[in-house]
């Protein structure tokens, strides 16, 4: 069953997804259709899911199921990883890439890069403790609505200043 994510609890458990650039107005809305249709008809042993998704800032994919209503199992978490899968090989992106690292630039633009070149940009001072980064590591939509978007230094990235600071 499809629900609005501004209308799921904050314990939903979510699955985040990045692409490596901006994605195109085409992109989006292949990508909200097939999230549309997923998550209408996505079960869990012939039981629907309580779910939703959004695209955020034209490059995330965030999926949610409430499991107190019913759990996602293996298979049906399969499911949605196969979903992905199917859609970075129709849209040639890699979706999966966790050494990809989002954060905001100077102009507050979302920019990602890869995880050797983020430190190579905290070493030459070009993101710092306060830059805004994402942390696609939140496990729930509370944690998605207060811990995504975070300064550095408060998220996964604060380790890549330590050396800096030495």
């Amino acid at each position: 069953m499809n629900v609005a994510l501004n209308e799921l609890p904050d314990h939903c458990r979510i699955w985040i997804y990045q692409a490596p650039r901006a994605l195109t107005v085409e992109e989006r809305e292949v990508i909200s259709a097939e999230l549309e249709n997923f998550t209408s008809d996505w079960q869990a042993h012939g039981k629907d899911l309580y779910a939703g998704y959004g695209l955020f800032y034209r490059r995330f994919i965030i999926l949610a199921v409430d499991e107190t209503v019913q759990e996602a199992t293996g298979c049906s978490v399969d499911d949605s990883v196969t979903l992905i899968q199917n859609l970075q090989k129709s849209l040639n992106l890699d979706l999966m890439d966790r050494l990809q690292v989002a954060f905001r630039s100077e102009n507050d633009l979302v920019v990602s890069v890869k995880l050797d070149e983020f430190k190579g940009l905290v070493e030459a001072g070009d993101v710092n403790e306060t830059t805004i980064v994402f942390n696609n590591l939140v496990s729930n939509l509370g944690e998605f609505r207060t811990n995504w978007e975070v300064p550095a230094a408060k998220s996964w990235h604060s380790r890549y200043f330590e050396s800096v600071q030495n």
